[in-house]
């Protein structure tokens, strides 16, 4: 996570600061981020806060959790998914709320080690809802630190990959019909690489050209 102050001229922003986060892919990939604005201090106690209307109305799912991973708020699209209701999630340990015990004790030993090092950990997993359904989601726990470095609190902010995966999934095995399709044809396929070099060599062109793969 980093704070940078915005350039903006308007007086009514001049001592802004934006707040972004960035978001990886379970193997460490950057996918993207979440920025959020601070509005400038001496502002009035009614004045919207940008991350609360990130927190509302973001299609991500986010937990809001202690520094021991107990459940503070989650927002409506976690509320949605999981079909738990914000009022009865208030201080129940994030890990035990949405997997088994042995996924929890596993997820929070993970997430635990890499937090000695750095300041947020992502994990894939699977959860099954209350209807048996499964949902496959990437979750990013980002730590809250205040400006001293001392950590305050935890999001745990959760994208839902399963029609991603699911088509995915489809995808790899049209390409391993498709391939089998080539293997047993009677026709000649080759296929090169941009080099011209021989990647695949299927029976049918074996026959024509008298080569074996």
């Amino acid at each position: 996570e980093i704070t940078l102050p915005l350039a903006a001229t308007d007086g009514e922003y001049i001592n802004t600061t934006m707040h972004f986060t960035a978001l990886h892919t379970s193997e460490g990939v950057f996918d993207g981020g979440i920025a959020y604005i601070t509005p400038p201090r001496g502002e009035s106690a009614s004045t919207p806060k940008t991350s609360d209307s990130l927190f509302e109305y973001s299609d991500f799912l986010v937990f809001r959790l202690s520094t021991n991973f107990e459940t503070l708020d989650i927002n409506p699209a976690a509320s949605r998914l999981s079909g738990l209701e914000r009022k009865d999630v208030f201080e129940k340990d994030f890990f035990n709320l949405i997997f088994n015990e042995e996924q929890a004790t596993e997820y929070r030993e993970d997430v635990l080690n890499v937090f000695k090092s750095k300041t947020n950990s992502d994990f894939e997993c699977v959860i099954k809802l209350g209807n048996n359904e499964e949902r496959t989601l990437l979750f990013n726990l980002i730590k809250q630190e205040t400006e001293s470095g001392d950590l305050h609190s935890i999001l745990a902010i959760g994208q839902d990959l399963t029609e991603f995966r699911q088509s995915e999934k489809l995808l790899k095995e049209n390409e391993t019909l498709l391939n089998s399709i080539v293997d047993h044809s009677a026709d000649g396929f080759i296929t090169i690489d941009e080099n011209g070099i021989i990647q695949s060599f299927n029976s049918g062109a074996e026959k024509v050209f008298g080569y074996s793969a």
